[in-house]
Parts: C-alpha cells; sequence; structure tokens
C-alpha cells in the first residue's frame, strides 16, 4: 500500500516480511490455527457429507448431461488445504526430524562416539562451531608459532544469542565433522535467531574478534641454547626436550676445554717425570758417596790399627780422602734434597691445574644443565591479520538421553 498511490497494489514476491515471534514449534503452530480449523471444517463439511439419491433423469436429445455433484463438491472443499503453506515456511522440524533451515547456513554434526545402551535415544543440540588457524609471530626471539581452534558455544534467545566467553573446545579435526545425523535421533527446540542466515556472518565476526581478545601463548624461552617452547608445553616437557641439544652443546664446550689444559698439564707432567729421574739420580749418587765415605773410612781406621806406624803418608790420604768423602756426602744429600722439593712443587703445580680444569669442567655442566637453567618467560598475542577463520557452521551436538531424562555427552 503506497500512500502516493489511489488504490493498493497486489505484488508477488518470494520474500516476506513476518511479525510473528518465529521460528515457531508444532505446538505453537497448533494453538494458532485451532481458531482457524474449526471454520475450515465448517466449509470443507458439504464436501464429506453423503448425497442424497436422485432422480434419474434421461436427458433429451437438445440436451447435454450435466456434471455429477460429487465432482461439483470435489472441485469446492479443495481450497480447505490452502493455509498449510504458511506453517511450512517456519523453520520447523521434518519427518526425519532435521530442522529445516536456509540453505546459506552450514551445518555439521559432531560424530557420535560408541554405542548407545538399551533405552538411550540420541538428542542434537544447537550450537555454532567456528574453527581457526592462529599464528603467534615475534621476530625478537625468531618465532612462527600457529595454534588450531574448534570451539562450540551454545544459541539461545537472549539479546546476546551466542557468548563466546562459554565456548567450550572439541578435541577434533574438520575432517571428523559428519554431515548428517545418526538415524532415529531426536533435536531439541531450534532458537529463533538460529534460524536467520544473516546473523552467523555477525557471529563470525565477534568469533575473530574474542580470539584476538583472549587467545595468547605464555611461553619460555632458554638463552643458552637459543630455544622457544612451543605453545601449550609445559615447562618439564620444555626442558626434557632442552636436554639432548644440552648434551650436544656441552661435549663442544668440554672439547674446548680440554684442548686449553692438555698441552699444560702434559707440559707439568713430563716436568714431573724429568724432576723426579733426577731426583733418582741425585739419591743415587749421594748413596755412593756415602758408600765410598765409609770404605775409607773403615780402610783409614783399620790401617791405623793394623800398620807398623801409626801415622803414615798412606794414613793420612786415607783420612783426607774420608773427609773430603764426607763433603761431597753433604752436597748429594741437599742436591737430592732440592730435587725432591723441585719435584713437589712440580707436583703441586700439577695437582692445582687438574683441579682448575675440574672446577671449570663442574661450572660448565651446570651452566649446560637445562633442569638448573632460569628460563625467560613471556606472552605473545596474535595480530588481527595472522587469524585465519577456516570453518563457521551451525552445529549439532550429540548427547545420550536414557530413560529417567539424564542426557550426558556422547561425543
Amino acid at each position: 500500500n503506497n500512500v502516493h498511490q489511489d488504490a493498493p497494489v497486489i505484488f508477488e514476491t518470494r520474500w516476506c516480511l513476518s511479525y510473528l515471534r518465529g521460528p515457531l514449534t508444532r505446538n505453537q503452530i497448533r494453538d494458532l490455527m485451532d481458531p482457524q480449523r474449526s471454520s475450515f471444517e465448517q466449509t470443507a463439511a458439504p464436501a464429506v457429507l453423503p448425497q442424497q439419491p436422485q432422480p434419474t433423469v434421461q436427458p433429451t436429445a437438445d440436451q447435454a448431461p450435466l456434471p455429477e455433484t460429487v465432482a461439483t463438491t470435489q472441485t469446492v472443499a479443495a481450497p480447505a488445504a490452502e493455509p498449510m503453506p504458511a506453517a511450512a515456511a517456519t523453520p520447523e522440524v521434518e519427518s526425519s526430524g532435521v530442522p529445516i533451515l536456509a540453505p546459506s547456513i552450514n551445518q555439521a554434526y559432531i560424530p557420535v562416539r560408541g554405542r548407545a545402551a538399551p533405552g538411550e535415544t540420541i538428542v542434537y543440540r544447537l550450537m555454532v562451531l567456528g574453527s581457526a588457524q592462529v599464528a603467534f609471530i615475534n621476530d625478537r626471539i625468531n618465532l612462527r608459532k600457529s595454534r588450531d581452534l574448534l570451539l562450540t558455544t551454545p544459541v539461545t534467545n537472549d539479546i546476546f544469542p551466542v557468548d563466546w566467553n562459554k565456548a567450550e573446545s572439541l578435541e577434533l579435526a574438520l575432517n571428523d565433522l559428519e554431515t548428517g545425523p545418526v538415524p532415529g535421533a531426536i533435536f531439541e527446540e531450534l532458537p529463533a535467531p538460529a534460524a536467520e542466515s544473516k546473523n552467523y556472518t555477525g557471529w563470525s565476526r565477534e568469533f575473530v574478534d574474542w580470539i584476538y581478545r583472549n587467545e595468547l601463548v605464555e611461553l619460555m624461552q632458554s638463552r643458552r641454547f637459543k630455544q622457544v617452547s612451543e605453545p601449550g608445553e609445559s615447562e618439564r616437557d620444555f626442558r626434557v626436550r632442552l636436554q639432548q641439544n644440552a648434551r650436544e652443546e656441552r661435549d663442544k664446550e668440554l672439547d674446548k676445554l680440554r684442548k686449553k689444559y692438555s698441552s699444560r698439564i702434559n707440559t707439568l707432567e713430563d716436568r714431573v717425570r724429568r724432576s723426579e729421574l733426577t731426583l733418582r739420580g741425585k739419591e743415587d749418587q749421594a748413596k755412593q758417596h756415602k758408600m765410598q765415605t765409609a770404605f775409607s773410612v773403615g780402610a783409614t781406621v783399620l790401617g791405623s790399627f793394623l800398620g807398623k806406624s801409626p801415622i803414615s803418608a798412606t794414613t793420612l790420604g786415607r783420612a783426607t780422602t774420608a773427609a773430603r768423602g764426607a763433603g761431597r756426602i753433604t752436597k748429594s744429600q741437599e742436591d737430592a734434597k732440592r730435587a725432591a722439593e723441585n719435584v713437589e712443587a712440580i707436583r703441586q703445580q700439577l695437582q692445582d691445574l687438574e683441579e682448575e680444569f675440574k672446577r671449570e669442567t663442574d661450572l660448565l655442566n651446570e651452566e649446560m644443565n637445562p633442569l638448573t637453567e632460569e628460563l625467560d618467560q613471556f606472552t605473545v598475542k596474535p595480530l588481527k591479520k595472522d587469524i585465519l577463520l577456516r570453518a563457521f557452521a551451525l552445529a549439532w551436538m550429540p548427547y545420550r538421553k536414557n530413560t529417567a531424562g539424564i542426557a550426558e555427552p556422547a561425543w
């Protein structure tokens, strides 16, 4: 009805605007149609009443046969079934139990796990499902990680039908989703907002916004090994994974440390061997001098007792030789003592060097131990451009409902 026109105009279109609450359930359609059903029955009543027998009249030659009364009443009664298409326009349940929705609404079915027990019924509850791949990028630590999300949340008749803060994660792959229900399943009442295809566009945007605001990863970094933990990886698992790299890195550093000390240790060990040889030579020389001196003293004393004269040139020579031998003994003992002190000093240097090598080795092992390393903690949030929406659909979640009316998840 255009106010600028003289009269209303009737036009045809496949689109219409309805101010009803829709979608309507079967019970609501029955309540709405009850006032109309009586008038339909009254209108259709003549069509089903038995016909009174009519006298047979033979038509004359100039008269055409009249149409039968039954055919006339059948033609009149046909319009009584016309109001039914109005009910078909609502997203009600078909004979198979699947609600009728617009073709533009993608639907998916969560697979049912296991078999239903006797007396149990599979009941599908409506959800919305969103799948996205979220990339976490941080050039400072050379981070390139991604996470796949598959979330579902209920649809209600509230002012805000979808709340992603109530979303739950599904441990499924997109390829695991099914395209139809299991035989014999029933469906819960469809919320009105779920029948509007335009709502899904807005809900998908809200899904991406929710990921941008709430999704993040808590990561750990090992500065020593220059590695970053995986999203969702625990500290224990991360440290265990670092152990292999720690062994390889530690072996390289130990080789460098051994090369650094090996030449010094070998030099000191060689000096120890030479000083020990010198010490043995000095000790042997002191022993020889001591024995020679003892022989000289003994010969002098023996000659004094056995000689005809108590003092002679030979006796004096032997006494002088014995005196000089005593002096050599003293010098040889002093040389042996100094050689022993030199050996001890070199041995001490070698021991100090070996202890220093051990300390550095222990320190290296401590530094290379990923179980004791202090890890850096940091948080990475995604950018909107790094959120890839992979799928968004209406999802039917299966529940097993027993005879007591208790429903439990069946996926």
